[in-house]
């Protein structure tokens, strides 16, 4: 897990976490629906389309084990995988997700069936995703029935007020008071996210989420004022560790993996950032579900 240190890099985090249909075999993942909630419109991201519908996609599995109770590294059996976030968690500017090259990877590494749930919409903020904890009877079945859950979320929640920063409205006499307010209302909700996760999936349920890289290092707009965004944007990378961390979650080490140790890295010049200047690539979100796998095998009780 990323240290305090490092999670306050240089170049410090504002992320932008703004699902084909196959037959099931046990290389590919295939997509079928099931119902989400709703989309909330927003200024910068707009949401996708909503449809009504989750993304369900089963990464097929081997045999079934004789007499073996868990789905762990070189065992078979049935994991039920929930993703919840935003555009992150959808796949956004590529042809994947992490999600889905999770979903594959777990499969790889399990020999199990991985039947995931995807509730991820694109534009949600911590707000959204809480809302639908609390209120959705889809989201919290899934939830309850769930083996594995991965979560991202935030980035939105700061970049809502951006423009509103970068129109020299912010407030306060260091015009930052707006983005402070959105990272300490964020550090409210995510809490409470984690809170309602634990208090709705089962005692032997692994739940995994992810700190945040910056997509967009290398927009002007941002990057002259990236020094003074420094301390409001670490602030969520620091508040996902220690919300996490408290509740026994693991974190999977996004920022280090886009940016390196020493955030100097540019993640554009990597290829992990997609063509629309945000989102991860195909590469990017390859790289995501590694450092998911780098958090240790899925082991669930059968």
């Amino acid at each position: 897990m990323t240290s305090l240190r490092r999670l306050l890099a240089p170049t410090a985090v504002l992320a932008l976490l703004l699902a084909g249909c196959d037959d099931g075999s046990a290389d590919d993942v295939s997509t079928t629906d099931a119902p989400v909630p709703d989309a909330p419109t927003g200024e910068l991201d707009a949401p996708a389309e909503d449809t009504g519908e989750a993304i369900e996609d089963d990464a097929a599995g081997g045999d079934e084990p004789d007499g073996d109770d868990d789905a762990s590294a070189g065992s078979a059996g049935t994991i039920d995988y929930v993703a919840l976030g935003d555009s992150l968690a959808t796949g956004a500017g590529a042809t994947t997700s992490y999600v889905e090259e999770y979903a594959e990877l777990v499969r790889d590494d399990t020999g199990a069936d991985v039947e995931v749930t995807n509730f991820a919409v694109d534009g949600w903020t911590s707000q959204d995703l809480l809302s639908s904890l609390q209120d959705d009877d889809g989201v919290q079945a899934a939830l309850a029935d769930a083996d594995l859950v991965t979560l991202d979320i935030g980035g939105n929640d700061l970049l809502r007020v951006l423009p509103t920063y970068l129109s020299g409205n912010c407030g306060g006499e260091d015009e930052l008071a707006c983005l402070r307010d959105a990272a300490e209302r964020f550090a409210e909700r995510f809490d409470d996210i984690l809170d309602e996760v634990a208090a709705l999936v089962g005692d032997d349920t692994d739940v995994r989420t992810l700190d945040l890289y910056v997509p967009f290092a290398g927009d002007p707009r941002v990057g002259e004022h990236l020094d003074r965004l420094r301390p409001t944007l670490d602030e969520v990378n620091e508040t996902i560790l220690r919300a996490a961390d408290a509740r026994g979650v693991t974190v999977a080490e996004v920022h280090d993996a886009f940016h390196g140790e020493d955030g100097l890295t540019d993640p554009v010049d990597e290829g992990l950032i997609s063509v629309d200047g945000l989102h991860p690539s195909n590469d990017g979100h390859q790289l995501i579900a590694e450092q998911l796998v780098a958090l240790g095998p899925v082991t669930v009780a059968g």
